[in-house]
């Protein structure tokens, strides 16, 4: 059994301290960044594309050196230097402060791991070994990106729009209008772009 309890995180405007400089690093950064967080970096060596993030304040740069007090008010503690024993001290030292850690390639260290993700608009497929393989995670990722394509995303947004609307109305039967709704003829006709199809469809559905 997992020891990994699966959760998605909220990480906009969130404190996030990364410690290391290197690719992989650089690869923590440009996601968390991606997701809203405002993240503070720690190291002694930097990436091409982290100096460039540092310079243009998209990245807060403390420093070359970790301190404790690096810890402050940080919400995710993500440690990624290729010293192990530096990262497991560090490690401790978050979770002393109540952060949630995350050490590269350092499962047994680790509070929470990232899984490798399949992302359509707001639908977010996240997979996981638990730490175990990454490229069995990778492998995955990459075959359920053959799977999903962008017309998820869409339907998603017209199943969304749907349900708020069937909420308002009171409906009781709704499991029964999604499955109408979510089904390989709608994101066919999305993928061949047959808008008037698809209208059909949810038109057929709701009535």
């Amino acid at each position: 059994m997992s020891e990994f309890y699966p959760i998605l995180l909220r990480l906009k405007g969130k404190p996030v301290l990364v410690i290391g400089g290197g690719h992989v690093a650089e690869r923590k950064v440009k996601s968390l960044l991606k997701y809203g967080a405002k993240v503070f970096l720690v190291s002694k060596a930097l990436t091409y594309k982290l100096q460039e993030l540092i310079k243009h304040k998209k990245v807060i740069f403390l420093g070359q050196d970790f301190c404790e007090s690096h810890l402050v008010d940080k919400f995710l503690l993500i440690v990624a230097t290729n010293d192990h024993l530096l990262n497991k001290s560090i490690a401790e030292k978050g979770r002393q402060k109540g952060i949630l850690v995350n050490v590269v390639d350092q499962p047994s260290e680790c509070d929470f791991i990232v899984p490798s993700v399949v992302k359509k608009g707001d639908l977010i497929i996240a997979v996981s070994t638990s730490g175990k393989s990454p490229f069995i995670s990778r492998k995955i990722r990459e075959r359920l990106e053959s799977i999903f394509g962008n017309e998820q995303k869409i339907v998603l947004d017209i199943m969304s729009t749907v349900r708020q609307l069937l909420i308002k109305a009171g409906e009781q039967d709704k499991e029964k209008i999604y499955a109408k709704l979510y089904n390989p003829d709608i994101l066919n006709k999305i993928k061949a772009e047959d808008v008037e199809g698809v209208v059909k469809i949810i038109v057929e559905a709701l009535c």
